[in-house]
């Protein structure tokens, strides 16, 4: 089995497959997840601010071919140079109101088909122990940072603040990259 690492596939999987990382009834039901690619998913669920940067709209394209830096994105299969500057690019335009918007998307999406909640906490829970053990770049501090967004069961202003104390400023998001980088020398 390959190493399970955190990626927009390993997530898509985890919502959309009775048997990722752990078998059980599936968090979405076949016929509310039935037509949606994983190419689908993230396009609907991501925000417009996000996919219309410069290398958002790169990464993001959809000109009738596969795109092979989408796939690459959401597989994590290579590291190229245009990933961390889209990185920089979401960091500079992450704040309280485009992370309220990207919250409120998944929100949507998940209530539209009736999710089930207890199997999505179980699965994410597996994951993310498969993930701080297996993934080079997931450390203990960014295991510890989603187990304690996990117990939360809503996100206030407050909450979104303390990690982005100025609303215009992506040192919340650099910080989060500098642990990101960190974590592929473990």
């Amino acid at each position: 089995m390959e190493k399970m690492i955190l990626s927009l596939k390993n997530i898509y999987m985890l919502l959309m497959t009775e048997d990722f990382p752990i078998y059980s009834e599936g968090v979405i039901s076949r016929s509310d997840r039935r037509g949606l690619t994983m190419l689908r998913f993230w396009k609907g669920q991501s925000v417009e601010e996000f996919r219309c940067l410069p290398r958002g709209k790169m990464l993001w394209r959809n000109d009738g071919k596969r795109n092979r830096y989408t796939s690459y994105l959401c597989n994590r299969s290579a590291e190229i140079k245009t990933y961390s500057e889209y990185a920089q690019e979401l960091a500079s335009q992450v704040n309280v109101s485009s992370l309220r918007n990207q919250i409120g998307r998944f929100t949507d999406f998940l209530s539209a088909r009736k999710y089930r909640h207890d199997i999505l906490l179980r699965r994410i829970r597996e994951m993310m122990r498969l993930t701080e053990a297996e993934d080079p770049r997931v450390t203990r501090e960014i295991a510890d940072q989603l187990q304690i967004h996990e117990k939360r069961n809503t996100v206030n202003e407050k909450d979104v603040q303390s990690h982005f104390p100025h609303n215009d400023s992506p040192a919340a998001f650099a910080h989060a990259d500098s642990l990101w980088n960190a974590g592929s020398q473990k």
